[in-house]
């Protein structure tokens, strides 16, 4: 051990620092193991087959069960109807910020080309 190595902040005594190899959380999750949002996303993007107008189709699970909660909607189901609405007025509003951005940008892109062509066109 160095005589000269101080102790203190972000600097811990040699004798209880980790050992090379040795892990900060023993216990902790296992690498490779995924969260739980993760699996979910994951099932809910797997491919299934459902029969539509009598013929088979594929679609991931997300879709179909977008497909069930529209089509109860469509057959007079408050509950559905009213979850439905409300993904689609979030969904509307989304798009409506975000074309908003992009006409901020676009004009702020225009003002910056602007500015460029003056400075360009008097020679600095």
């Amino acid at each position: 051990m160095s005589s000269n190595y101080e102790v203190g902040y972000a600097k811990p005594p040699k004798a209880t620092q980790f050992k090379s190899g040795q892990s900060g959380n023993p216990k902790g999750r296992g690498k490779g193991v995924k969260n739980t949002l993760t699996t979910l996303m994951g099932i809910a993007g797997q491919n299934i087959t459902v029969t539509e107008g009598g013929r088979p189709v594929k679609m991931s699970r997300r879709t179909g069960m977008l497909t069930q909660l529209f089509n109860k909607a469509l057959k007079g189901d408050a509950r559905a109807t009213a979850v439905i609405l409300k993904y689609l007025l979030q969904a509307e509003s989304k798009a409506g910020e975000l074309e908003a951005t992009i006409r901020n940008l676009s004009r702020n892109a225009r003002e910056t080309v602007d500015k460029y062509l003056a400075q360009a066109r008097s020679g600095q």
